[in-house]
């Protein structure tokens, strides 16, 4: 089977759209679908949106906003790219509406996620072909962000602390700071000479929002796009991209000893907060995960877009210098 359609006419754009936004509409946001925990089924729209107003996928919500957008910035580039329809958006087609009919059946609404994710590329392909797909790739992957991932939260969260609480723990033995690691705390030691008992200097307890999960995902999203738009070669913006792991790890580190040294220069209270409630101190060591992830990563993209050029300039310029010296000899 021919894989291509012929071209299409400018009329069928219409055409196209109508179908791709009506079924898009129907799925996501007239279509009942799932309970969850509830007693009625729900449109995927109001599963994704309960899932939004936690503050580990609130990034979800700027997702299409941020398409839009790139739409409207590549505009030009789509609109010279033939529209050919492709017969294997029809398979796609099938896996999608499979995969959302077995949410529906397992009130799953991860399946629902997948289908529609899956349907998107499926109408590209269908209506306008390969050319255009691979022209959407980068923005197909990018709607992958939409969707809140809500079991990997605890998945993650709890190795991520795991390795942020044994990674705080070596270092302030390294600097000097004597701390007991138990489980995912970490506290002072007692002093029996003085009668200070343990956690009386510092006791921090790993949370799930300290593990760095929170700014995880959304750190991603950000790489992606900055790599999208200012790297020129895909291995640059996939090493940009995987940056985004150890730079929200070392983020959290930084938080969780600026946490310790708070609270041995200033008490507990001005840096962690009294009980049930948190401090100024405590707010801003949060903001300052995004800063330190951030900062690493424009440092990263900035070495990669520009230090690798120089660098292999510098290397064409010694392969020059060096040439007619071994012609003189």
């Amino acid at each position: 089977m021919n894989s291509k359609e012929s071209s299409w006419r400018p009329g069928d754009w219409l055409t196209a759209a109508s179908v791709a936004v009506g079924a898009m509409i129907l799925l996501i946001f007239v279509f009942p679908y799932c309970s969850g925990y509830g007693t009625r089924r729900v449109t995927l729209f109001d599963s994704v949106r309960g899932l939004w107003s936690s503050p580990d996928w609130q990034h979800g919500l700027l997702v299409p906003f941020i398409l839009a957008g790139l739409l409207i910035y590549k505009r030009k580039e789509l609109w010279g790219t033939p529209a050919e329809g492709s017969y294997w958006g029809l398979a796609a087609l099938m896996f999608a509406l499979f995969s959302y009919w077995v949410g529906y059946k397992t009130n799953v609404y991860y399946f629902g996620f997948v289908g529609v994710q899956v349907l998107l590329a499926a109408l590209i392909l269908w209506f306008l072909g390969w050319g255009y797909f691979r022209k959407l790739f980068f923005f197909w992957c990018f709607f992958a962000f939409t969707w809140p991932l809500y079991f990997l939260t605890d998945t993650l969260a709890f190795k991520l602390r795991v390795v942020m609480i044994q990674v705080s723990s070596a270092f302030l033995k390294l600097v000097g700071i004597s701390n007991i690691r138990s489980g995912t705390s970490i506290q002072s030691p007692p002093d029996f000479d003085t009668g200070v008992e343990q956690g009386a200097k510092f006791a921090l307890d790993i949370a799930d929002p300290c593990s760095g999960i929170r700014s995880l995902f959304a750190l991603m999203m950000v790489a992606a796009l900055w790599g999208y738009l200012v790297l020129p070669r895909a291995w640059q913006r996939w090493a940009l991209f995987f940056s985004a792991v150890p730079l929200a790890i070392f983020g959290n580190f930084v938080r969780v000893n600026l946490l310790v040294f708070g609270s041995l220069w200033w008490g507990a209270d001005f840096a962690v907060g009294e009980a049930g409630g948190t401090s100024n101190y405590h707010f801003l060591s949060g903001v300052a995960v995004f800063v330190v992830a951030l900062g690493g990563m424009v440092l990263l993209g900035t070495f990669l877009k520009s230090g690798f050029k120089m660098f292999r300039r510098g290397s064409v310029v010694r392969s020059v210098r060096v040439g007619p010296a071994e012609e003189r000899v």
